[in-house]
């Protein structure tokens, strides 16, 4: 967004970036977008590809970006047109922290609450959740810890954030940060970070963000914890085929009432196996230590329901309460994966 100093940071970093090769995309007259280009060097090279597109309008305000993109171009123009159909859509922002504490963050979108007022996108709708959301995690954390970036960025923390605000999408998304206040937005050494971080993601193509192969890789989805998610962000760094859906914190299900509890985990996983189709098994973290008795009876109700509704041809949805029980299973699961 013009209007986000952090993203114009990154926008420019990523223009910057010799590696992408981007190509001025020509657009219609009166969109949201005010500039869009696609990155040459991918589909030359038969992988990712690639659109970054720039608007005026506030990133959280984007409902329906994703049906709205291949309409804003000009398709008469003599250039290389992207595919119409998105299968990731990644927001860059900035991350605001009254702790001021420099970071850079990934995070799921959406609002889980209905009785809420949702802060963009539709109250108590979360769009899927990205299935690059571990995979960029992992990418960020190792190009933030190279020397090159290191240096001048060692007080900022990589981490999770839990799901929150919109914009309201049918394309699986997430949102990539820097943070957390006026000082970080326009550091240049942060949004050149975040650029080798997608390079490393798109070009080197490091890992396969979804199971698409049918192979039962983890996929993990949180009920509970800080909204920083650190149980998610040590998990994501132990285990290297690890991939993550939505992340509710503790704050929203806290007192909500079994009701709203079981609808925004419902809610949760619904999106969540959306963006997985092929997954064969979803491990649900009820942490043991950050819910009360009720509000992990009610997140259990929800799963319980929704595995009653896939029927036998859905993927097994299971429930787990402590870190060690749950890291005991990622290693299982992905022992059945080799």
């Amino acid at each position: 967004s013009e209007q986000s100093i952090a993203s114009r940071n990154m926008t420019q970093a990523l223009l910057a970036h010799a590696s992408f090769s981007w190509e001025q995309i020509p657009l219609k007259a009166g969109g949201q977008s005010s500039s869009c280009w696609l990155a040459t060097s991918l589909r030359e090279a038969g992988a990712h590809e690639l659109v970054l597109m720039q608007t005026s309008e506030r990133l959280i305000h984007l409902d329906h970006v994703d049906e709205e993109l291949y309409k804003m171009i000009d398709e008469s123009a003599e250039t290389c047109l992207p595919h119409p159909n998105l299968t990731d859509v990644i927001f860059l922002g900035r991350h605001v922290a009254a702790s001021g504490q420099p970071s850079l963050t990934v995070h799921p979108i959406g609002n889980p609450r209905q009785d809420l007022d949702p802060l963009g996108g539709i109250a108590g709708r979360l769009p899927p959740p990205s299935p690059r959301l571990a995979s960029l995690f992992r990418s960020l954390r190792s190009t933030h810890g190279a020397p090159k970036h290191n240096a001048g960025l060692a007080e900022f923390d990589i981490t999770f954030e839990a799901t929150h605000h919109g914009p309201w999408l049918k394309a699986p998304a997430l949102f990539a940060e820097i943070g957390s206040s006026e000082s970080e937005w326009p550091r240049q050494e942060a949004g050149k970070c975040w650029a080798d971080a997608l390079w490393r993601e798109f070009g080197e193509d490091r890992e396969a963000s979804d199971a698409s192969d049918g192979q039962p890789i983890p996929l993990v989805v949180s009920v509970g914890g800080n909204h920083y998610m650190s149980h998610m962000n040590d998990l994501v760094d132990l285990h290297p085929g690890l991939v993550v859906g939505h992340m509710l914190p503790t704050y929203v299900v806290r007192d909500a009432g079994d009701d709203k509890v079981e609808a925004c985990v419902r809610e949760a996983l619904t999106a969540t196996l959306a963006a997985h189709p092929s997954a064969r098994e979803v491990l649900v973290y009820m942490s043991k230590k950050s819910l009360k008795a009720a509000e992990r009876k009610a997140a259990q109700a929800a799963l319980d329901s929704l595995a009653a509704a896939l029927g036998s041809a859905g993927p097994v949805l299971r429930a787990v309460s402590t870190s060690a029980q749950l890291r005991k299973l990622i290693a299982a699961s992905a022992e059945q994966g080799k």
